[in-house]
């Protein structure tokens, strides 16, 4: 395709991981622009800019838990399951690291550390759906093979949307 590409790297989803020396091999074909990186490794930003040549290849955190880290040390952006909640906050992220200000940065991703873990308590999207409806921003259902929320992760989602004001 002549279309720009973002490649997509999520290891615990597809249990196959994309090594730096492929994306290095892969970011050389002219429609491939960037990578969405959502590997647990916090060394993997760096070994994938020692790989590509390119200045110009994206690099996008996949992972909310260690989005900050990853755009404190050089990536260009967040695509993000928690931006879907509270899209302010994660802009916000992304702003004050780009003009330097990673204190204000880290302490906003602070206060999101629990509703980053909290929306990953079963397998996404059913959690952010389920959070997404409790806030009147969707309709309630999610298309098979996903299932609904189990009724017991709802206290614990309703308890960090009370905890950061997000509910009535």
């Amino acid at each position: 395709m002549d279309i720009p590409q973002i490649l997509y790297n999520v290891p615990t989803r597809t249990a196959c991981d994309l090594l730096p020396e492929t994306v290095a091999i892969l970011s050389q074909k002219e429609n491939i622009v960037g990578i969405k990186e959502a590997s647990p490794d916090p060394q993997r930003l760096t070994e994938l800019k020692s790989c590509i040549e390119d200045e110009s290849f994206l690099f996008y955190s996949g992972d909310d838990l260690t989005a900050f880290k990853f755009l404190s040390e050089g990536g260009h952006g967040i695509i993000s399951v928690t931006a879907n909640v509270v899209p302010e906050k994660i802009s916000n992220i992304c702003n004050l690291v780009l003009e330097g200000d990673f204190k204000g940065a880290q302490e906003i991703d602070s206060e999101l550390t629990d509703l980053h873990e909290v929306l990953f308590i079963e397998t996404s999207p059913i959690p952010v759906k389920w959070t997404l409806n409790k806030l009147g921003r969707i309709p309630l259902g999610i298309r098979l093979p996903l299932t609904v929320l189990d009724k017991q992760c709802i206290p614990e989602i309703e308890l960090i949307l009370n905890k950061l004001g997000l509910t009535n």
